[in-house]
């Protein structure tokens, strides 16, 4: 197709849609917004069970955390104890002459009941609110889901 040919075609086309047809119709516009809006409905609370599954591994992956911090003190067996706060902010020694067993309890989280947590290969139960971590003299790491209402053992079933 000639330059030529393509500019006929084009002024022909353009001189077909009257001065009217620029723009949308109002008609269009509420389609688009209620598209958008059935797209909002379905993602938000998509969005915000992922944020609220993050929150929940954050904190069982901080505690997991602390926990392997506290057997290596545990492991070297330094004669000095490391006293540091736990993420639930209690004191624990690890470490020094007298070895003992540490729980450390992770923070409270919303567990959605619908995913499966996991905790140093352990399941924690949907229904559980926290992980505790305990650490033996040995340096042995073991992980378990907890119910907590309050700082207060709590787990309906």
């Amino acid at each position: 197709m000639t330059s030529l040919a393509k500019t006929l075609l084009l002024k022909r086309l353009s001189n077909r849609q009257g001065p009217l047809s620029k723009g949308f119709t109002l008609v269009e516009l509420m389609i688009v917004v209620a598209i958008i809006g059935i797209l909002s409905a379905v993602a938000l609370p998509q969005f915000l069970n992922v944020r609220t599954k993050a929150d929940a591994k954050t904190k069982i992956a901080e505690t997991v955390a602390f926990a392997n911090e506290c057997a290596a003190l545990q492991i070297e067996a330094d004669p000095v104890g490391t006293t540091v706060q736990s993420p639930n902010g209690t004191d624990v020694t690890c470490g020094g002459t007298t070895l003992a067993k540490q729980t450390i309890t992770s923070r409270s989280f919303t567990a959605t009941p619908a995913v499966t947590y996991t905790c140093l290969g352990t399941t924690v139960s949907a229904k559980s609110t926290a992980v505790v971590a305990s650490v033996t003299a040995a340096g042995l790491v073991t992980c378990e889901g907890m119910c907590l209402l309050r700082s207060v053992l709590i787990c309906f079933v």
